[in-house]
């Protein structure tokens, strides 16, 4: 879109918010033929005044916007020389050809600052991957709603078909719905009796940290089908899977792992990789990759059992509805008792306070859930 329409459209849809939220702010309170915001200063008290002021936030906003993106943009251009690689703007997706088929690829939305080249013989692309999450309430519903999401991605060719497609993916970073439904997925156990504490300790770590599907499609928390049995999926990641690659995970800051059929892609959810700090990630982001495709015989010989499935079930736990339901009404009792002593004193001069109310009692009550959740899975861990 050019950047004068983009300033414009900002601008436009700033004044619009200021003039709705001033209109309706003036008429919760009237005194002697004054609304709430005429009774104020200037410029608060001139209409006109506030909206262009929303005009003018509107637009540096933009300005602003587009301001960091090409700051970014040179600063990937610069990242690419040093690495020696090659730079490209703007990503298509057909562009990736074969690897276009990775799940974290769906809700394709944009794709900027590509990087593409060779490090230490391994075939890497590095571009900063936008998407569009559209998640409905039911299948029959029309309401949906809609959010983006901006990330690196790291994604590196295999040498030869893998003929396995597995998602590695954080569940601090998946959110509501895995705590919710307390997701599993695929679980790894020893399966030798005898194991060393610290062996144990990094396996059930890793459990917990980590969704090991292939059902899931990543920032929709959607149930699809699997594209192999899970007995066949648990028996090759019990090929693939070991205490080396848990380690790596683990240590490495977060990241998040695709294997495909061609490719591996490797990111860190909803954050962009300073392009500062590139040179000093491929050397972890090769060794992931090495781990997942890499000589079978160099790895350690504790060897894991993988087990469970890859199909997300819809249905909650009788135990878990009871839990979400408790936690749900004492976030709102809790809402309540903090909320309606603060209105009653400040009402007669911040009025405007019950707007406030639904956002205030929806962040508590979630705000308990999720402390709920987190508890429950602490007894029981």
């Amino acid at each position: 879109m050019n950047k004068t329409l983009t300033y414009f459209r900002d601008a436009f849809g700033s004044a619009v918010i200021v003039a709705i939220i001033w209109h309706f702010g003036n008429g919760t309170t009237i005194v002697n033929g004054k609304g709430w915001f005429e009774r104020q200063a200037f410029p608060l008290n001139n209409m006109a005044c506030c909206i262009a002021a929303g005009a003018l936030l509107g637009a540096v906003g933009a300005w602003g916007a587009h301001f960091l993106r090409d700051r970014r943009r040179q600063a990937m251009a610069s990242a690419a020389a040093f690495n020696r690689m090659n730079f490209e703007p703007k990503l298509k997706k057909t562009q990736l050809g074969s690897a276009s088929s990775l799940r974290l690829l769906d809700n394709w939305d944009e794709g900027r600052n590509l990087i593409d080249g060779f490090f230490e013989g391994v075939d890497v692309s590095i571009f900063d991957l936008h998407k569009k999450i559209t998640t409905r309430s039911s299948a029959s519903s029309q309401s949906s709603s809609t959010r983006h999401e901006c990330q690196t991605v790291f994604l590196l060719r295999r040498p030869e078909s893998g003929g396995l497609t597995a998602q590695f993916l954080r569940k601090d970073g998946l959110g509501f719905a895995v705590m919710a439904l307390d997701l599993r997925g695929v679980e790894f156990e020893p399966v030798d009796a005898v194991v060393a504490d610290d062996d144990r300790r990094l396996i059930d770590e890793f459990n917990k940290t980590y969704l090991v599907t292939q059902a899931l499609t990543h920032g929709g928390a959607k149930a699809s089908q699997s594209v192999t049995p899970d007995d066949q999926l648990c028996a090759g990641l019990e090929q693939i899977v070991n205490m080396d690659l848990i380690v790596a995970l683990l240590s490495t800051g977060g990241w998040n792992v695709e294997l495909g059929d061609s490719h591996i892609a490797i990111w860190r959810h909803k954050k962009q990789i300073r392009p500062s700090t590139i040179r000093e990630l491929l050397p972890q982001i090769r060794d992931v990759f090495h781990l997942l495709s890499g000589d079978l015989e160099k790895r350690r010989g504790l060897k894991l059992k993988a087990s469970g499935t890859t199909v997300i079930s819809r249905e909650i736990a009788f135990s878990r509805i009871g839990l979400l339901v408790g936690s749900g009404c004492l976030g709102m009792i809790l809402a309540a008792i903090v909320f309606i002593p603060l209105f009653l004193l400040y009402a007669k001069d911040y009025p405007w306070l019950v707007f406030a109310w639904p956002f205030f009692g929806m962040a508590v009550v979630a705000a308990v859930i999720k402390l709920a959740l987190v508890i429950q899975r602490r007894i029981s861990g």
